[in-house]
């Protein structure tokens, strides 16, 4: 449905919020430009945006379209820096912290990274080059010329859309809004109905608008030159299996270009299979759906003849489960064994694991069902048997055939977390955190009372429990005091906090 509360069924007229899908529109409108000899694709970004900081190297704008510029990723930073999921987030906002940025994450072309940041800044070079907002320009050489005629970028989340699809997630009382309100464009931003996004799949094999040779970049991946590189194929070049805001890669033995999306609860996706001619569009406005998956079922029935066949079980048998997420929290902490040992429960990127500190042993532990785990090869396993209201939990934990059954600790003595406590600042986000132990966990407090359980990894590591703050790392002096630390998330890295008050 487009709309639960009156009942609104979705139609191929719908006009869905594509979220990443948008990824293509913004490397299309690149390449036609740089078809036009409006600019290079090899131009360095600093010649349309010049108050990005110097980084030393160069950054070229197929850098920013291939995902491998090293920029930091702008939705990394945004909650890093405090902003909430409602805030009304614009193209300026992303800018203003990433100008703030003096380090990138790895040397430009180094490896791929995904990042929002470089389709952002990407927007505004559109925009400089052509002297017109993003929104106009693709919708005078984009939608307009392909009659997409209720295809637009908005960069104003309270825009009235007529036809419009709203956005739902799961909640224990039942179905919610989920309302996206970033008005941001370039990485996103696009409205699109599954009628308009047919005409543009099928401009690939017309060619509307476009020149062959911009066909032939969209279509395949950039050569990016790197020298003493690990990441090189044999002619030298990096290895990328991403293009222009498309994914280009082998499903059984077809070459498949395409891009799944999420925002809040849009869900959405657009494969195309182009020596079959053939492409799946699917748009979703719940965060239970997987396009993807379904997009490739489809074409699996439709390419049935044309497809190579399918891996066997086998061959996908030794892929690792992940714990459930509604489990996480309820199976996390510190447990006192029968045999007095303390034996620790966490969870890194939903891998479970386990540590017993005064045995300096740690382990994986495998999903076996959603309360049952284990580590085969080391003889142990875990199983849930109850919890209760006050957040206690009781577990057996196995090893080498003998059982013992184990207590959660409610109330621990954290005192020897003191050290790490206190107020930290970062420049590159011009952010304040106050470091905190309470209710059993050590947190962070983010500017606005965000707040972030962080949880001790090893000596000075510790790992934050949403997925923009994972690696933290504290600094100490000479004199063994903490002076500050740093977060290093797989799409920001190097963020540095100083402890305000020492030197």
């Amino acid at each position: 449905m487009a709309n639960l509360e009156y009942a609104v069924p979705i139609s191929s007229n719908t006009i869905f919020n594509v979220a990443s899908l948008a990824k293509q529109f913004t490397a299309f409108s690149i390449a036609l430009l740089a078809d036009k000899k409006l600019l290079s694709l090899n131009d360095d970004v600093h010649q349309y945006i010049p108050e990005l900081p110097d980084y030393g190297e160069k950054i070229t704008l197929l850098h920013l379209i291939t995902h491998t510029s090293g920029l930091k990723d702008q939705w990394d930073l945004l909650n890093l820096a405090g902003w909430k999921p409602e805030d009304v987030i614009t193209n300026k906002n992303v800018l203003d912290l990433i100008l703030k940025q003096q380090e990138l994450n790895f040397a430009p072309g180094e490896k791929f990274q995904y990042c929002n940041s470089g389709y952002t800044l990407l927007a505004l070079v559109v925009e400089r080059v052509t002297g017109k907002p993003f929104a106009t320009w693709t919708q005078e050489n984009l939608f307009g010329p392909l009659h997409m005629n209720h295809s637009f970028f908005s960069n104003n989340f309270a825009q009235i859309i007529p036809n419009g699809a709203h956005s739902y997630k799961a909640t224990e009382t039942g179905l919610e809004e989920s309302v996206f309100t970033a008005s941001a464009v370039g990485a996103d931003g696009l409205h699109a109905t599954l009628a308009d996004l047919c005409k543009w799949v099928a401009n690939y094999d017309q060619k509307i608008i476009g020149s062959d040779v911009v066909f032939d970049e969209v279509n395949g991946i950039p050569a990016l030159e790197k020298s003493g590189n690990s990441n090189l194929n044999a002619a030298g070049r990096l290895k990328l299996s991403y293009g222009f805001g498309q994914g280009v890669k082998d499903y059984r033995g077809a070459l498949r270009i395409g891009h799944d999306s999420a925002d809040a609860g849009y869900r959405t996706y657009i494969g195309r299979f182009p020596q079959q001619h053939f492409a799946v569009i699917l748009l979703g406005n719940s965060e239970a759906f997987e396009p993807e998956k379904t997009a490739m079922q489809i074409a699996d029935i439709y390419l049935a003849r044309q497809l190579s066949p399918p891996a066997t079980e086998d061959a996908v048998a030794g892929k690792k489960l992940l714990i459930p997420e509604t489990m996480e929290q309820t199976i996390s902490g510190q447990y006192q064994l029968g045999d007095k040992r303390i034996l620790r429960i966490f969870v890194v990127d939903r891998n479970i694991m386990g540590e017993i500190k005064s045995e300096r042993r740690r382990f994986d532990l495998i999903p076996l069902t959603n309360l049952e785990y284990e580590n085969k090869p080391k003889g142990i396993g875990v199983k849930y048997l109850k919890g209760n209201n006050e957040g206690t939990a009781t577990i057996e934990f196995s090893e080498s055939g003998k059982s013992i059954t184990a207590t959660k600790l409610v109330h621990l003595d954290l005192s020897y977390l003191d050290e790490y406590t206190g107020n930290f600042y970062c420049g590159a986000l011009d952010a304040k955190y106050a470091i905190k132990v309470q209710d059993d966990h050590m947190v962070a407090i983010l500017p606005r009372n965000n707040a972030v359980i962080i949880t001790q990894n090893e000596a000075d590591s510790f790992f934050g429990s949403h997925w923009w703050m994972r690696d933290i790392k504290f600094k100490r002096n000479k004199t063994n005091k903490i002076t500050g630390f740093e977060i290093n998330n797989g799409r920001a890295k190097k963020i540095t906090f100083l402890k305000i008050g020492t030197k």
